[in-house]
């Protein structure tokens, strides 16, 4: 092996695991969060594998675009359950992504009869920033629409 191939090699063993493993998550972000203040709480939990389950009160997160399809739960004070297909990444140390697929809610709510310009409405990628410690996260949404949480007991 001559010396311009051996730094090649060396330099794609160095390069592509750093590509591949991408920002990683925070460690402080898995966890349940309940949202502050009065009232009914709204609770996001956000696993070590990169789902989402939400649960309590909808109406919180009606301004977050990964939340709008389920206005119908807040609407009339449902619990979405922890079957629905919401993921997240963490993209950087203040920026999380949020991807969901909401298209079973879709089907059921139209009849079985999906308008293809509603598809895209109910598979939401939203791109949130985040600050976090032990005890709090907030999440903040491109608008600057904020919500504060805080980890649960």
């Amino acid at each position: 092996m001559n010396r311009r191939s051996a730094h090649l090699l060396l330099l794609t063993c160095l390069v592509l695991p750093l590509g591949a493993c991408g920002a990683g998550t925070n460690k402080l972000l898995p966890g349940e969060w309940e949202s502050t203040g009065a009232g009914k709480k709204c609770v996001i939990e956000l696993t070590g594998d990169g789902k989402v389950h939400l649960s309590g009160n909808m109406a919180a997160l009606k301004d977050f675009a990964f939340a709008k399809p389920l206005a119908v739960y807040a609407d009339f004070g449902l619990q979405p359950g922890r079957n629905l297909d919401i993921k997240y990444r963490s993209l950087s140390d203040t920026e999380l992504e949020i991807k969901a697929n909401y298209t079973p809610l879709l089907e059921k709510l139209a009849g079985g009869n999906v308008p293809a310009d509603k598809v895209a409405e109910y598979n939401p990628t939203e791109k949130l920033t985040y600050a976090v410690t032990a005890k709090q996260l907030t999440l903040t949404d491109a608008k600057g629409k904020s919500i504060q949480l805080r980890r649960a007991e």
